[in-house]
């Protein structure tokens, strides 16, 4: 097996399992032996290098899976000659393997040996965002992959920061550690450095390191004042690493070597206090000033930024992200944005970009430096404020005009209110959908909930692409309204009614993951969904599951009773295993056309035939361990990812090893005494 993931309890604790308590890297992570990983590698052959760093170097390997199709994986050999790198080590497998998240790097296994210490990877086959930055041989990447790019960072260290239970600073963000996939996709790695904040729902907190400590935390040119001045490391210093980040994308190569220069420096004063007050020394006269403003002040325009970009970026989108980055890099790390705001100002700098070069038909743009360097003052032209964009108060007079008086385009009718399809013009460029939920809220909500713009404003912060987004709100004349991303294919439910052969197994199987991944990332942050069914699974135009209806106090009072947990219906508390168990009934829906038992005959029909017996086996499983009538029993979040992933690995395993159809033997499923399942 290339992956090992972790069984969920079926039967009580023996005495002893009591004995040892497995730790969460021996639960999630696969160990590999030292003898498989030098096959994988023909013994470690320098041929199959690909990068080297200053305490490891990463090779090429590949792996057999089952004994059948090769697996291309990247394996860190860790240089571990103290103890500090032994625990920069374990401390990276213990984290990437409680992490899952589209831009960040998934971790396969890893190997303790006594002499060799390496961490496994997926291999990712467009090497690093500096290779593509600052190799000639590389095609130069376009704005907007650019802008894609920094986009799917932001999205990483967001969910670092806010997204895991406990906040994570990543203490190391710079081009080389920001990896590209077959799709360009980018990813975070090298997590060695990575130190853990307070949960995710307390107040940051700064964390005090010393000076021997300041040569452990980041990349010189990249790290952030503070880590000398103050010696402390928050989340802002993340913040103010992406800032040099974006920086970069658009720098010459020759304004750059100022990084150089203070990594150098860098590297070369750190064997003592004096050191360290030389380069505080450094970095306060040398780069320090070297901000955005002084920056474009000191270069004319055309000399700052790439030449391959000349002439393609539009002055909206410049503004808008040139804010960004002098937001990141502000002194006060106080004065620096969330990554959920950078993420939401990137975006909107993408649309901002798209739309101009539709309407422009992709001609050449020019960018005034009298009209973009007013740095000093208000960068944004159109006086963009981070609160306007995240969180945008709709007039009632624009919703009605869009909705003809709310009388048409009727998209959804719920517990609290009725959902409509709008049209709004952004930048006076293109048309956008939305969604516009009108709430119902005299006749709906009890008299104890309240209409809190601030619990709808902290919504409309979470962002993750397996959740449906919150734009903004209208509250006027009595009216409430909600207005959402659009969300084209509809609900999971209608697909499984009446279009169920779009959804092959393997379609389901995605589906499912996304559904769990964009759960786990409500979970860490300490909300629960409260009402997950079918019909609030809703999915993109590429059949992306996106969460609805999710963190508002009035969805709390709410609860589909063919979902419910059974300790709901006893009059119990909710907790996040009362999802968990709304979750199993979701992924038995998936392949249940009527009624329980389990068996071939009663799965849709388009499916038989088409499940290979070992991934119906974890399926299987993962549901009855969802649906655990103790709600203590039931799993993580987490480990359901796991678990599916593991599912979704043995179907693609046995997809290409057999063309025909496969012979799935009857499986018989009991649901839990007192629970709720019906159909």
């Amino acid at each position: 097996m290339l992956l090992k993931c972790i069984s969920f309890p079926v039967s009580k604790k023996t005495s002893s399992s009591k004995k040892h308590s497995p730790t969460i890297i021996e639960l999630l992570c696969h160990q590999f032996s030292l003898e498989d990983l030098k096959r994988s590698t023909n013994n470690f052959n320098q041929r199959l290098v690909v990068g080297k760093g200053g305490f490891s170097t990463v090779y090429k390997g590949c792996l057999k899976h089952n004994g059948g199709s090769d697996h291309t994986i990247a394996l860190k050999l860790k240089c571990c000659n103290s103890n500090q790198h032994f625990l920069e080590f374990m401390k990276e497998i213990e984290l990437l393997c409680q992490l899952h998240h589209p831009n960040l790097i998934s971790l396969v296994g890893f190997c303790n040996h006594e002499k060799k210490k390496i961490i496994v990877y997926e291999f990712m086959c467009n090497g690093s965002l500096h290779d593509h930055l600052y190799n000639r041989d590389k095609t130069p990447l376009s704005w907007q992959k650019r802008l894609e790019i920094c986009i799917g960072i932001a999205r990483g260290l967001h969910y670092l920061h806010a997204g895991a239970k406990r906040s994570i600073f990543h203490c190391d963000i710079k081009p080389s550690n920001i990896l590209l996939d077959s799709n360009m996709v980018p990813k975070l790695s090298d997590f060695g450095l990575s130190l853990q904040g307070p949960l995710s729902t307390s107040k940051p907190k700064p964390i005090a390191v010393d000076y021997v400590a300041v040569s452990l935390v980041g990349t010189f040119g990249y790290l952030a004042p503070e880590c000398f001045q103050r010696l402390t490391v928050t989340d802002k210093c993340d913040v103010y690493s992406f800032g040099m980040v974006l920086l970069v994308m658009v720098c010459m190569k020759e304004k750059d070597l100022f990084l150089n220069k203070a990594n150098m420096l860098g590297n070369q004063h750190l064997e003592g206090k004096s050191e360290i007050k030389y380069l505080e020394k450094f970095i306060d006269d040398q780069v320090q000033p070297w901000n955005v403003i002084a920056f474009m002040q000191r270069f004319p325009i055309e000399e700052i930024i790439d030449p391959t970009l000349r002439g393609k970026i539009v002055p909206e989108c410049w503004e808008v992200f040139m804010d960004v980055t002098k937001r990141c890099l502000m002194h006060e790390p106080d004065e620096r944005p969330t990554m959920g705001e950078v993420e939401v100002l990137l975006e909107y700098a993408l649309l901002l970009q798209a739309q101009a070069d539709i309407k422009r038909n992709n001609g050449s743009y020019s960018l005034s430096s009298t009209t973009i360097i007013n740095l000093g003052e208000v960068i944004c032209m159109h006086d963009i404020h981070l609160e306007e964009v995240i969180f945008h108060q709709f007039s009632l007079a624009d919703l009605r005009r869009t909705t003809f008086d709310f009388e048409r385009r009727v998209i959804g009718r719920g517990s609290f209110g009725t959902a409509y399809r709008g049209r709004i013009l952004l930048n006076g460029a293109t048309y956008h959908s939305i969604a516009i939920k009108k709430l119902d809220w005299s006749s709906t909500c009890d008299s104890d909930i309240q209409w809190n713009l601030k619990d709808i404003e902290n919504i409309s912060q979470l962002r993750h692409p397996n959740l449906v987004s919150l734009f903004g709100f209208c509250d006027e004349l009595d009216e409430k309204i909600l207005v959402y991303m659009y969300i084209p294919n509809g609900s999971l439910h209608y697909h499984l009614n009446w279009n169920e052969s779009a959804l092959t197994w393997k379609k389901r199987l995605e589906i499912c993951i996304g559904v769990a991944e964009g759960l786990n990332y409500l979970h860490t942050a300490s909300i629960f969904h409260h009402n997950i069914k079918l019909s609030n699974i809703l999915l993109d135009y590429d059949m992306v599951p996106k969460l609805s209806d999710f963190g508002l106090p009035w969805s709390e009072k709410i609860h589909a009773e063919d979902y419910a947990a059974p300790e709901l219906l006893q009059g119990h508390d909710f907790t996040d295993k009362c999802d968990v168990y709304s979750f199993g009934i979701i992924l038995l829906k998936m392949v249940l056309t009527n009624k329980l038992p389990i068996v071939e005959g009663v799965i849709y029909l388009n499916l038989k035939g088409k499940i290979a017996p070992q991934c119906w086996e974890v399926f299987l499983n993962v549901i009855k361990c969802c649906l655990k009538f103790e709600a203590n029993e039931r799993p993580t979040m987490n480990e359901v990812i796991a678990q599916l992933q593991h599912a979704l690995a043995l179907q693609e395993e046995a997809d290409s090893n057999i063309s025909g159809d496969y012979n799935l033997l009857s499986v018989t499923f009991d649901p839990p005494v007192g629970g709720s399942i019906y159909y």
